[in-house]
């Protein structure tokens, strides 16, 4: 596979991608790579056939916003789909946040399995709980400084809920700020009981 050149207009992000980072290290991805372009020569984007964005997704969206025009690129046009998508979550295992509903709607969990990533197993009936890995965990939980709420309900409320969320960011004036959502959300659930 050879490097080459690309227009980063030509490139499409992967609407697949089940990886997702914060913003402020999406900000810091941006710093980089105005602070280090060098970093693109020595990391390329990889593509399929497609122009479809393999490993780099995050990377192409800051190049776009950057308006960096060309970009190298790897092109990855012998791979088997099962590949491409093995590919994308052994690229992205030590990087940013898992979008778990993506991966349970389309991708294969023993695959998941296989390449690396433990998808948690998640069984109404019963709750496991290693009490050996629970102190390290909230250690490392109080010392990180982002946290975080995970909410589960049935997939068919999932669309529903992500619009009444959209709906209170714009009357708010929140923009990809969950805590802020999160706490207005509290505040009008304690007023609402007054």
């Amino acid at each position: 596979m050879n490097i080459k050149l690309r227009k980063a207009a030509d490139l499409k992000q992967n609407e697949s991608n089940p990886r997702y980072i914060t913003e402020e290290n999406y900000n810091k991805l941006k710093k980089s790579l105005t602070d280090f372009p060098e970093m693109l020569r020595l990391r390329p984007l990889v593509i399929d056939d497609n122009d479809v964005v393999l490993g780099g997704n995050m990377r192409l969206r800051a190049i776009k916003e950057l308006g960096i025009e060309q970009v190298p690129v790897l092109h990855a046009g012998d791979l088997t789909e099962e590949q491409k998508q093995e590919f994308v979550i052994k690229d992205n295992l030590p990087f940013g946040y898992w979008d778990w509903d993506v991966l349970a709607n389309e991708w294969d969990v023993a695959d998941l399995n296989d390449w690396g990533l433990d998808v948690p197993v998640f069984n109404e009936d019963e709750v496991e709980v290693d009490v050996s890995d629970v102190k390290e965990s909230l250690e490392t939980y109080l010392n990180n400084t982002i946290r975080q709420i995970v909410l589960y309900y049935e997939a068919e409320l999932h669309t529903n809920i992500i619009e009444r969320m959209k709906a209170i960011e714009e009357d708010f004036g929140i923009s990809e700020d969950n805590s802020t959502l999160f706490l207005k959300l509290l505040e009008h659930y304690e007023n609402s009981r007054d």
